[in-house]
């Protein structure tokens, strides 16, 4: 099969064709900043160019696949390599991440211990620039199926991607990004084919009994007021996990309605018809809490595969089963995240948060965090090291966060900005701080993240006033300063 035969790079080039300006001004944004633009800024930068361009429709046109349940009016343009692809200007980008993927796939056949993909390497292999590379880590975390699984980056802007073995060895052989894109294409088809399967066995057609005559069904063209997360649990540890990952979701997916049947459905309502016609139905992502108990759940099943034979987005979390153990084929064509890694989590709420169109994610805090933990009833015996490790890790991928949020404030004399970036680095070192001193096991920590602490809130109380700059200079000079000193502290 030839690029030009296959369905989604077929549907993506007649798509690019038919919007070409407004694609390439989008990768040309994404390429100078990091970030896919916004409808309303670009449709402003062709208002002022007189360039008679509808963005929105040009978004709501872009032919989805299968995990990219599409969101009515989706205000960010964001590109696939299926559309990059046939872009000219981003031929090294597309060319890098093909270049990762296959030496991601061969780090996975080989003998190493931890298989993947880093900066370094690729660096190495091809010579691509600092930028070039940041790019290829944004646009290969957002990419399925594809090899890949966990990724951490660190402060300095190196990376790495870890092969997923239930994927990586499905894209061996691979010769083009346009075989890569093919095998995607065949990836899915397969999967939604098994699902068909699945659903069609007679377990699981049960919970569609309340659904037999039509007119009592919803139409599933229409489109609802507001996007729609399904969380799709089984059994009490399963429940009480979800029950506490609810505000998590909330907080971090403003305008979209968490679907939680315990309190989504209201008393004397027809349970099963609103699970289906309120809840999956309507909605374009669903995460399905995975225990040893509820894996076995033909509910959750079936409202898993049901999300997935839709094209929706679905996120397994993995609690205390192994992937292998969750009967279906449905964890052989998702790649889902492990509940006891907290990074894996924070990047499942960075995919759903990229899904409804909505800010990127901030970490998990250590308070969100413990109360998942507790609602699991988990008890984890820490060696004191690897807790030290742990609690370094999650202020190196702050102080990142906060040095790009730093940099994008150069040259800009924005006062509210600068004192609500010391404000979050205030709160997060006090969380932190609250971490290390119930511990009670590293006291040269604690007191370092206590000065760094009440260095934050004195750069966050400084007051700017009229003076020719020189409080503004000091309330900037104090953010540096800050920033800098917990580089120091995470230095080796």
């Amino acid at each position: 099969m030839t690029v030009e035969e296959a369905g989604s790079a077929s549907e993506a080039k007649a798509w690019v064709e038919a919007n070409r300006s407004v694609v390439e001004e989008a990768y040309r944004r994404f390429a100078k900043t990091g970030e896919w633009p916004g409808a309303a800024e670009l449709q402003r930068h062709f208002d002022q160019r007189a360039v008679p361009v509808d963005v929105q429709k040009a978004i709501d046109s872009k032919p989805s696949v299968g995990q990219e349940g599409r969101l009515p009016h989706a205000d960010r343009l964001v590109l696939a390599i299926r559309h990059m692809m046939w872009l000219s200007s981003a031929s090294t980008l597309v060319d890098l991440c093909f270049e990762a993927v296959v030496r991601s796939v061969t780090s996975y056949l080989s003998e190493t211990d931890t298989p993947g993909v880093t900066s370094i390497e690729l660096a190495k292999e091809t010579s691509a620039s600092g930028t070039d590379l940041a790019r290829v880590y944004s646009v290969l975390t957002r990419e399925h199926p594809s090899p890949f699984g966990g990724s951490s980056q660190l402060p300095d802007g190196q990376w790495r991607i870890e092969a997923d073995s239930r994927f990586a060895r499905r894209f061996r052989d691979l010769n083009s990004i346009e075989s890569f894109v093919e095998r995607q294409d065949i990836i899915r088809a397969e999967a939604a084919t098994e699902m068909a399967a699945l659903l069609a066995l007679p377990q699981f057609r049960t919970p569609l009994s309340p659904y037999a005559e039509p007119s009592a069904r919803v139409d599933e063209t229409a489109e609802s007021p507001e996007p729609v997360l399904f969380v799709s649990w089984g059994r009490p540890a399963s429940k009480a996990i979800a029950r506490a990952l609810v505000p998590v979701l909330e907080s971090r997916l403003p305008g979209v309605e968490i679907f939680f049947s315990p309190t989504s459905i209201e008393p004397g309502a027809d349970p099963s018809r609103r699970m289906f016609d309120e809840g999956l139905l309507r909605s374009s992502a669903l995460v399905v809490v995975l225990t040893s108990e509820s894996a076995e759940s033909p509910y959750v099943i079936w409202e898993t595969a049901t999300a997935w034979a839709r094209d929706q987005l679905v996120i397994p979390v993995f609690v205390d089963i192994e992937p292998g153990r969750v009967p279906g084929p449905l964890t052989s064509k998702v790649q889902g995240v492990k509940f006891g890694e907290r990074s894996d989590l924070d990047r499942a709420l960075n995919r759903l948060a990229a899904q409804f169109g909505s800010p990127p994610s901030p970490p998990l805090s250590e308070e969100e965090y413990t109360q998942l933990v507790a609602a699991a009833e988990i008890v984890l015996d820490v060696d004191p090291k690897l807790a030290r490790r742990a609690l370094l890790d999650q202020l190196r991928g702050y102080l990142a966060r906060w040095q790009v949020l730093y940099e994008s404030l150069e040259g800009h004399p924005s006062v509210d900005e600068r004192v609500r970036l010391a404000a979050e680095v205030e709160q997060v070192l006090g969380e932190l701080l609250r971490a290390a001193v119930t511990t009670g096991d590293d006291p040269a920590l604690a007191t370092a993240l206590s000065a760094l602490a009440k260095e934050a809130t004195a750069v966050r109380r400084t007051r700017v006033l009229l003076d020719g700059g020189r409080s503004f200079r000091q309330l900037d000079d104090g953010c540096r300063s800050l920033l800098e000193r917990i580089a120091a502290l995470l230095e080796p």
